[in-house]
């Protein structure tokens, strides 16, 4: 997860039905709910646009070498 904070609700039903998970998983299939403890600075930190792809091509090669 790309940021901090408490988790202050647990979907509970993915436990007894993961079925969820694939069949609504933008409406009834979330997991947690998060309360940020610092979302602007974490925010900062994320890898967008074209930053993407040389960053997913080094994360390859760099678990190709272990």
């Amino acid at each position: 997860m790309p940021v901090s904070g408490t988790i202050i609700e647990v979907n509970e039903n993915i436990e007894d039905d993961l079925d969820i998970l694939k069949e609504d998983p933008y409406v009834e299939g979330w997991l947690i709910k998060l309360k940020p403890s610092n979302l602007k600075d974490d925010l900062k930190g994320l890898i967008h646009g074209v930053e993407i792809g040389p960053w997913l091509k080094k994360e390859i090669e760099n678990r190709k070498k272990k």
